[in-house]
Order: structure tokens, then sequence, then C-alpha cells
């Protein structure tokens, strides 16, 4: 009895240590394709161009036409990976019909993502291709870590190699410590262009590392490397983008591109005293100092999250706030841009760009008034066009819509404090600009909205009225985005 406990221990034991091994270090005892065949780089970077590698190996320039695609649908949380395989598949459609040829997503979704991704494109001549983010949540974010933490560049690197291993179907088990949860078994990666890692980093949390680790002056990999006296914090992204490199080349026999998430609020330009103190624009996070080694055959782009109303930077300085765009007017948007795509000897993609269709307006943009808010979603429309042109004209290699969908989830600054934020995903508020950015709107009803603002009173009876008066009726109706109206009388004013 005795030995049959001991034996029974040593087998729990070996079990435990196997699945420690697997869920935090990536050791799997599943059979991984490839490992020793040729390298694949189903995408490749030459210059400032990006190339879609054919099966016999010709390298076809390929123009990143994009959307993003949150994990967001009304009645749930980003958090529930509520959208279905089925609605997936009849996005991805509308996705293709509309000209886009990618998608761009930030974090691990559910699987019915990647399992509608696969069946969409295993037998499609004209697949759509995907853009994978690994995501630092707003904690480690806006915290008291530098990136060096125990808590952050390790982390990093783990969440770097679930993604990677999901994206090659080879996570049977994710038990959603970076995000989804469930099997990871089909293999997507030959219609994956390649990896935005990170978020819009936080000044104070760059700031912040470039100080408490002022000794990482460089960073030497197999894949990359930075020039000495580079900031630390953009040692630590080598870092990290070496890992990408290193765990998909010796496991996968794969080559992705790689690139670095960025915005305005980190950009590598400088600007005068007075307008980097107002903006509180501080620190850079500079990706020209990263460079490739020759193991590396696929490439990297630079990536950036650039709207045409914040900040705008150059309206305050004299020497850009007058320039014109290729149609002869004054547009910093197209400006920046340039300013952009010039600093850089990667390709540009614009990760993020768009404008929202809601009541409520934070920003504006004061020279072509493409705002965020206020607009209609005709005003939106044509906003979006303008900026994908004013993105061309600069020479970026490609650009990616924000967003795909409308996310009730959303919240904002200028009216959180009028919300419940624990109700958000139950109902639509107009009023909030960080909502309505979708191409794809979600109007409340199942067949029609319950009252329509258009003369007609069809849909109004008796029963609406809450008040009457000298002849005139108040009557109201509601769901989950307005609260509807309607005064009926002989003689009412306007």
């Amino acid at each position: 009895m005795k030995r049959f406990i001991i034996i029974c221990c040593c087998i729990i034991g070996v079990v435990a240590a196997g699945m420690i091994a697997y869920l935090n270090y990536g050791v799997t005892f599943l059979p991984v394709p490839n490992q020793t065949g040729p390298l694949s780089t189903p995408f490749v970077q030459h210059g400032k161009e990006i190339y879609r590698v054919e099966a016999d190996g010709t390298e076809v320039p390929f123009e990143i036409k994009g959307v993003d695609l949150g994990a967001g649908q009304p009645g749930a949380f980003a958090t529930d990976y509520a959208i279905t395989k089925d609605t997936y598949l009849r996005w991805f459609k509308q996705i293709q019909d509309m000209g886009a040829n990618t998608i761009r997503i930030y974090i691990v979704l559910g699987t019915d993502f990647y399992e509608a991704f696969y069946e969409y494109n295993k037998d499609n001549p004209n697949p759509l291709y995907l853009i994978h983010g690994v995501w630092v949540n707003d904690y480690t974010n806006n915290s008291h870590m530098s990136g060096y933490d125990p808590g952050y560049l390790p982390v990093f690197k783990e969440d770097v190699r679930t993604m990677l291993d999901i994206i090659h179907g080879q996570r049977p088990v994710e038990l959603g410590r970076l995000s989804g949860t469930g099997s990871y078994t089909k293999d997507i990666s030959q219609w994956v262009i390649g990896f935005i890692l990170g978020v819009e980093w936080e000044p104070p949390t760059v700031a912040y590392t470039n100080l408490a680790d002022d000794d990482k002056t460089s960073y030497r990999g197999e894949y990359l490397y930075t020039d000495e006296g580079t900031d630390p914090f953009v040692n630590m992204l080598a870092e990290v983008g070496n890992e990408a490199f290193r765990y998909e080349t010796d496991r996968y026999r794969t080559q992705h591109l790689v690139a670095f998430s960025n915005w305005p609020q980190t950009d590598p330009n400088e600007f005068p005293d007075l307008i980097a103190a107002y903006f509180s624009k501080y620190t850079a996070v500079d990706v020209e100092r990263i460079h490739a080694t020759d193991e590396v055959k696929s490439g990297m782009f630079a990536s950036y999250h650039i709207y045409p109303y914040h900040p705008d930077f150059l309206r305050y300085i004299p020497e850009y706030a007058t320039q014109v765009d290729t149609s002869g007017n004054v547009n910093t948007y197209y400006t920046y841009l340039k300013l952009i795509n010039e600093h850089h000897s990667l390709p540009v993609v614009i990760s993020e760009f768009g404008v929202p269709s809601a009541r409520g307006r934070a920003s504006t943009d004061v020279n072509t008034y493409r705002s965020q808010g206020g607009l209609s979603e005709t005003e939106q429309a044509y906003a979006i066009a303008q900026c994908f042109k004013d993105i061309k004209d600069a020479g970026c290699a490609g650009c990616i819509i924000f967003s795909w969908q409308d996310e009730w989830f959303k919240r904002s600054w200028n009216t959180w404090e009028n919300v419940d934020l624990l109700k958000t995903p139950y109902w639509s508020d107009y009023q909030t600009n960080e909502q309505n950015y979708g191409l794809l709107a979600f109007d409340p009803g199942n067949e029609r909205s319950v009252a329509y603002v258009d003369g007609d009173d069809e849909e109004w009876t008796d029963a609406d009225i809450i008040g009457e008066e000298d002849g005139e009726t108040l009557s109201m109706k509601y769901d989950e985005r307005y609260v509807y109206l309607m005064v009926r009388g002989d003689d009412i004013f306007p």
C-alpha cells in the first residue's frame, strides 16, 4: 500500500510539473510542425515597403488596408468574449466586401475568433490577413513599475510566447492568464502579417524606467540590438522583440514582422519647450534605435496610433501651422504624418485612426473639423476617407481604421460621472466620444427601433401618453440608446 501511495504521488508530481512547465514556460509534449524545415516568412520588409511572400517565393508589394476589431458587443463586457463564431464569419465577409485586406486585434480573443478566421481563410483564394497584438494591462502600464520590474518584462515576454503558441494552434489549454480561455488548435500563422507588441505607452512609465534603470544603456540579442546610449525603455522593448523572433524561429521555424506600439505622446519628435510642457511631451520611444541582425529574415515596421484631433502639437508651431496638404488645404494632421514617416527608415503603419459619430465632443481638429465627436455618420465617413488619403499621401505603408464595431462598454472622462460603470455594456451612450467609432453600429431593437424621429407617428399609441393639458399630449418611449418624446396637438409651437 505504501508503495502504491508513493507511485501515485510521483505520478501526480510529474503531471503537476508538466502542467507548470506548459502553462508558464511553453514546454509542450505535442508534436510541433516544421521544427526542422526551412524558415517560413509569410511577409517580409525591405526598406520602407512590406511584401507578401507567395508559395513560389515571389515577393508581392502589400499595402495594409485594415480595420481594428474589438472584443465587445452589446450586452457583454470585452472580457466576456461573447462574440460567436457565426458572427465573426459574417463580419469577415463584410470587412472584405468593404475593401479591407487586414484585421488587427489587440489581445488574445476567445477561441471562436481563431476558429472562424481559420474556416474563413482555409479555402479562400483571397484571404483576410491578421496583425496580432500583445497587450500590457492598464495596471502594469500605469502603476509603480518600471519596464524591467519582475511584474513587467518577464510577464510581457511570457505573453508574447502565449500569443505565438495560439496563432500556431499549439495552445490546447489556455487558462486566460493573458485574456481568452480555451483550446487553441487552429494554425492561422500563414495569414498573419505580424505583431504589434504593447500599447499606448504612458509617459510616466517610460520616464520612470529611463531613470530607475539608467544602467541599461544598450541591448544585444541574437535577433535585435540597440545603439549604445539608447534609452532603457527602448532597450526593454528590443528585448521583448528579440524574444518574439527567438521563440517563433526556434519552435515553429517561422518569422513574422514585429512592431512596437506608439502614439504621439511618446513619439520620437522634439518640440519647443512650451509645447512639450503644455502637452506633457517629456519623453520619447524611438524604435529607430532598434536594429535587426542578419538572423531576422522577415523584418519590422513602425506602428502608430494617430488621430487628426489629439494631440495637435503642430497648430502651435508657426513653421508647421500653415503647411498644406496635397489638395492645398492647411492640414496639420497630414504634416504630422509626414514628420513621422520621414523620421523612420522602416515602413510606417498607422494602426489606429478614425473619428466617432458621438454627440459629445472631447477634442477638435481646427483645420479640417475631423473632431472627436460632434459628427454625423455621413461626416464621420467623409472624415475617415480624408484621413485615409492623408495617410497615403504622407507615404505610409498602410493604415487600420478604428474601429470595425461600436463597443457599448467604452466610457469617457467627460461623461463617466453620470454613468454606472458596472452597466455600460447594456446601453449605447450617444454622448460618449469613446463610443461610436465603429463602422458597424448596433441599433436597439431586434428588427427596428421603438421610435424614429421622422415626423411619422405610426409607432406611437395612447399607452405612451404620460401627460395631457389644453388639448396637447406628451408621450414618451425609451430603448437602450435614447429617450424619445413626442408632443401632439393642433397648435404646437415649433
